[in-house]
This record gives structure tokens, C-alpha cells and sequence, in this order.
């Protein structure tokens, strides 16, 4: 019996860890699932609540970084937005819409280099042209909406589409 006890006692404490585990997993995707229905409803401070709470139970979760820059970017807070694009790359480096949008907020703070080191990056990993079209549409709705004439800035935009041109062979 003793026998039996010294193999089932570590067995049973090895299960209720993994059980842990995995609540702690469940409970972050239930965490981000909840962020992102906030975020799709605009309540940008809710989705930050719930992102940032599935973020303390799995800090290695790069969507949920990657959501949360988002709502910070709706909310025009571009530094906490870099921060979370910076760490969902850290986290994976082939994360390529992370590289767009933090291009993105590059552009609009005017360091028009770092935008097009993160673009260079996006198209190097083939994401998909519609993809790349739809985010400019939103950036180019965001500026007009803005009324800031930046010539840089229409620069940066027109070098992009210029090189989406390229790597689809459309002229």
C-alpha cells in the first residue's frame, strides 16, 4: 500500500498543477475573449481592463498585447500602444500586423525611418495585400478626419502603397 501511495501521491499533485495550468490558460483566453467584444464595441477602457487582465495570467500572450496596443491606439495613447506592439514582437518576431500597426504609430509621431523599417519588415513576411490596403484606408480616413497636412507623413503613405504596388505587380 505504502508502495502504491509514494507513485499516486506526486501522480495526483502533477494533476491538480496541470489543472492549474490550464484554468490559468482558460481564464486568460476568457480574459481576451471578453477584451475583444469590449473593443469591438468601442469601449476602448473595458477592452484595456480585460487584456491587461489576461495578460497577468499569461504574460507570454501576444494577442492580447497586440489588442490591447490597439485599444490604447483608439484611445490616441501611441506610447502605451508602441509598448504593447514592442512586446507582442519581443514575444514573436513573425507577428507582422504588430510591425504595421507599430509602423503605423511610428508614421503618425512623425519618425517616418522607424515606419519604414517596420513596413520593410511586413512585406518581407508576405502579409496579405488586403490586409496591408485595409490598415492604410483606416490610416488614411484617420488623417483626413485629423485636417494635419504633413507631407511627410503623405510621403510615408505614398511610399507604402508604392511598394504594395511593387509586390503585387500592379502599376
Amino acid at each position: 500500500m505504502k508502495k502504491h501511495l509514494k507513485i499516486l501521491v506526486p501522480f495526483c499533485i502533477a494533476l491538480v498543477c496541470a489543472a492549474c495550468g490550464t484554468s490559468k490558460a482558460v481564464k486568460a483566453q476568457n480574459e481576451f475573449d471578453e477584451g475583444l467584444a469590449y473593443a469591438d464595441m468601442g469601449e476602448y477602457d473595458q477592452a484595456i481592463g480585460h487584456f491587461t487582465e489576461a495578460i497577468s495570467l499569461n504574460p507570454e500572450f501576444p494577442d492580447a498585447y497586440y489588442h490591447r496596443g490597439n485599444a490604447y491606439r483608439a484611445k490616441r495613447d501611441d506610447i502605451r500602444a508602441l509598448a504593447d506592439y514592442d512586446q507582442t514582437i519581443r514575444l514573436d518576431p513573425l507577428y507582422a500586423e504588430a510591425y504595421l500597426k507599430r509602423g503605423n504609430v511610428h508614421r503618425s509621431r512623425g519618425d517616418f525611418d522607424k515606419a519604414m523599417e517596420d513596413y520593410d519588415e511586413v512585406f518581407s513576411q508576405d502579409l496579405p495585400g488586403s490586409i496591408i490596403i485595409e490598415d492604410l484606408i483606416t490610416e488614411l480616413d484617420n488623417y483626413i478626419e485629423s485636417g494635419k497636412v504633413n507631407e511627410k507623413e503623405l510621403e510615408s503613405l505614398e511610399k507604402v502603397l508604392n511598394r504594395l504596388k511593387e509586390k503585387n505587380n500592379v502599376r
